[in-house]
Order: structure tokens, then C-alpha cells, then sequence
């Protein structure tokens, strides 16, 4: 028996739902008890099925604080940490004051101190956490991609038929204000706009990222008629959306040595379409896509603007179908999870 987050409907609505309401809130939650509570529910859980294992998935981080808890009460029980994102380490946070800082590192050595395991889904972010700690720690680290998985995306629906001929792109997820943002993207599409009848460019839909500082860009540059923003929407609304797309966006922030793989890419990986990453060359996002010929350009207007009329003309004459890499296929990644709870659970000698 594997308990997570999702042991049983109990648990999920004792613990995660009062979370998913307050999971901004992380200082809330320490506040008002709720890992102490979340520890008694989950420990009792623990003496009731006598589980194999323990796994803890981020995000939230409190979810681990959850888990080194437990560990304390039940030492003997192998404990898995899953790190879906750098902790202390994270760039989209690294403008938080010293204090805060401080407390994030102490929180992250606590929990990779007493896991018997630590699951990046790259190695440079396994890299990038385990440096900081005896080098003897890092043969706790596992390094599993995220996963597609081929059943949920072949029971999409069928597209609708389509009204026109312009290439539409689609872009899936959130935008960090100041990090990872799409103006540069928005530049490139007014510099194709100059060279081609409006006829031929593409057409964008955003989804989930409807802030009104990017519909005023893209009015000034005159691009209403080629720029869609939409609201936040279901997994698998999403889905649908980027799966009726000819291209599908990536853009990542701007930092040197981009440590993320975004999920998005595998499941875009899984709809075989052309993928358009704005992305470092140095980085996890380029390492997964370039190899597979998928078009991996860093933060420059002219260079994107480039890439883009040359995937206009695939367009026009026949665009390239990818096969999906199986490296990243849900039953290779289970496999590789499965192995290193096994693995996990074999170190403490409680096979």
C-alpha cells in the first residue's frame, strides 16, 4: 500500500481539500496547527494500513513538513519526498527577504536530511538542491520526468472544423509578472505582422493567463485581431484546446540556467504537435525538446519573429507530426517511480 496525499477519501477531505482552499497561505497553515493535525490524521492512517512506504509530493512544500513529521513518529517507515520544483533554491521566489530565505533552506535540509529519498523530475534541479549538502546525501536523489499519459489524450474529442487557414498557436498555463512573461513573444508577432497580409498571421490563444497588462500590449502593437486571452480553465479543457492547436507555446523565464521542465511540455509532447519553446539554450526545457526537433529559441524578438515565418510556411505546405518519446510515457515514468520506492524501501531493509 502506497499512502499519499490521496490514501483514502478521508484523508483527502480532512487534509488536502482545507490545503487546496489555503495552499497560498503557507504561514496560515503553520498558524493554525494544520500540520499537526494533518500528522495525527495521516499517522493514524499509517498504524491502520502499516504501509510500505511514504511518499510526499510538492506543491505544496507544507506537504513535506507533513512527511518529516511522520518520519519522526514512524522512523522505521521508508520515506519518499517528491520535489516537483526547486524549494530553497527557487528563482521565482528569490526576491523574498533574508528571514524567509533562511526559513525555506531550514525546511528544505530538514526534509532532504531525513527523507530516505528525494524525487527531482530533472537533473539539473537535482543538481542545483543536492549541491548544498554532504555528498553523501545525493545518492538519495532520483531523477523521474513528468509524464503523459497516451490514454487521456487519445479519448480527446475531435477538434471543431476550423473557419480559416492561419496558423493558431495556443500557450496553456499561468505567467509570473516580471519573470516569465509574453511580451517579447507579443514583439515577435507585430514584426511578422509588418511583412505578411493579416490574412497569414498566426492567431494566439492564451489560456489561463488574462491579465490586462498583456491585452494593453497587445492592443498597442495592434495585434486584438491575432491575440486571444482567456481566463483560467480545467486540466483538461486545456487539453482539448491545445490539442485542436498547429503549434503549441512554451515560455520560460528568462534565467541563465533554466533548471525547469515545465509539465506542459510533456503533455504537449503527448498531442505530437510542432512545439515553440522560448527558452534558453542552456537549460532543462531545451535538453527534453531540441533533441526531438522541436524549435527551441531564447528571449529575442528578431530570432522568434524568424522562427515564426518559418512555421507559416510549414503550414502552408504540410506541417512535420512528432511521435510521442516514450522516455516520458506514464507507463516508463511509473516504472521508473515504482522502482525507486522499491529502491527506497530496499535501503531500509524493510522489503
Amino acid at each position: 500500500d502506497l499512502i499519499a496525499r490521496r490514501a483514502s477519501s478521508s484523508f483527502y477531505n480532512r487534509i488536502e481539500m482545507p490545503l487546496k482552499r489555503a495552499m497560498s497561505a503557507h504561514h496560515d497553515l503553520l498558524a493554525d496547527g494544520w500540520i499537526a493535525r494533518a500528522t495525527k490524521s495521516a499517522s493514524e492512517l499509517i498504524r491502520t494500513a502499516s504501509p510500505d512506504i511514504l511518499v510526499t509530493f510538492a506543491q505544496p512544500w507544507v506537504d513535506h513538513l507533513v512527511g518529516a513529521a511522520l518520519k519522526k513518529r514512524h522512523g522505521d517507515l521508508p520515506w519518499l519526498a517528491h520535489f516537483s520544483d526547486p524549494w530553497a533554491d527557487n528563482p521565482y521566489t528569490a526576491d523574498a527577504n533574508e528571514r524567509i530565505e533562511r526559513e525555506r533552506l531550514a525546511m528544505e535540509r530538514r526534509v532532504i536530511e531525513n527523507a530516505d529519498a528525494a524525487v527531482f523530475v530533472t537533473k539539473r534541479t537535482a543538481d542545483l538542491a543536492m549541491k548544498k549538502y554532504p555528498s553523501s546525501w545525493r545518492q538519495k536523489a532520483f531523477v523521474i520526468p513528468h509524464g503523459y499519459d497516451s490514454d487521456l489524450t487519445e479519448s480527446l474529442p475531435a477538434p471543431a472544423p476550423r473557419t480559416g487557414t492561419r496558423l493558431q498557436i495556443v500557450h496553456t498555463g499561468s505567467f509570473y509578472p516580471g519573470q516569465r512573461e509574453p511580451y517579447t513573444f507579443l514583439k515577435a508577432l507585430a514584426l511578422v505582422r509588418d511583412r505578411l497580409p493579416a490574412e497569414h498571421l498566426p492567431h494566439v490563444t492564451f489560456i489561463g493567463s488574462g491579465a490586462p497588462a498583456y491585452e494593453q500590449f497587445a492592443q498597442a502593437l495592434q495585434l486584438s485581431d491575432s491575440v486571444t486571452f482567456s481566463s483560467r480553465t480545467g486540466y483538461f479543457e486545456a487539453l482539448c484546446a491545445a490539442s485542436a492547436a498547429d503549434v503549441l507555446l512554451i515560455i520560460d523565464g528568462g534565467f541563465k540556467d533554466n533548471v525547469f521542465l515545465p509539465s506542459k511540455a510533456v503533455d504537449y509532447l503527448a498531442l505530437r504537435k510542432p512545439i515553440l519553446a522560448i527558452t534558453p539554450t542552456d537549460g532543462s526545457t531545451s535538453d527534453a525538446l531540441a533533441p526531438l526537433g522541436h524549435i527551441c529559441v531564447t528571449d529575442n524578438a528578431d530570432a522568434l519573429a524568424a522562427e515564426l515565418l518559418k512555421l507559416i510556411e510549414k503550414h502552408r505546405t504540410g506541417m512535420t507530426t512528432f511521435s510521442r518519446p516514450k522516455e516520458f510515457d506514464i507507463e516508463t515514468v511509473g516504472r521508473m517511480f515504482e522502482n525507486a520506492m522499491n529502491d527506497t524501501i530496499a535501503r531500509r531493509g524493510s522489503m
